[in-house]
């Protein structure tokens, strides 16, 4: 049978220690690629149209997280993006109740802009961590090409 998002998420908190979250960033729980592909899984095979629940939504964040960090190109990142990453359609409405809901299992919370908008890709991309395509472009992070 197949791992249901809680199972899949009690799995990625129990490997970093703990019993439950600790309000710590998502980059910093420990997510192998085989688990970020268990994950995508279980998304694809319980995100049916309209239903939501809180388990979902937790492995939703942590999975888009992950995501983001690893296989962002830069750019604007877009609720496209993300959804493509599960070969599903485009939900902007999903996407915001999934982070808001996912990002409170986990005890973080989204960000705000300086003018007070909630920032829901931002966030995603925060928790995850710098993306790789950033740490990659020269002169942008570590050496430039004289040093």
């Amino acid at each position: 049978m197949d791992a249901t998002p809680l199972d899949v998420v009690r799995e990625v908190v129990a490997a970093a220690g703990l019993q439950r979250p600790d309000g710590r960033p998502l980059h910093s729980y420990p997510i192998s690629p085989t688990q970020h592909a268990e994950l995508a899984r279980t998304l694809r095979s319980r995100m049916a149209p309209g239903r939501m629940y809180v388990p979902m939504a937790a492995t939703f964040v942590i999975w888009a997280a992950e995501y983001v960090r690893s296989a962002f190109p830069g750019g604007q990142l877009t609720w496209a993006f993300i959804f493509q990453g599960l070969g599903l359609a485009e939900d902007r409405a999903r996407g915001i109740e999934l982070v808001q809901t996912g990002l409170a299992w986990w005890r973080r919370y989204v960000r705000h802009s300086e003018a007070g908008q909630r920032m829901f890709l931002y966030s995603l991309m925060a928790e995850g961590g710098l993306p790789q395509a950033l740490m990659a472009q020269e002169g942008k992070w570590g050496k430039t090409a004289g040093e």
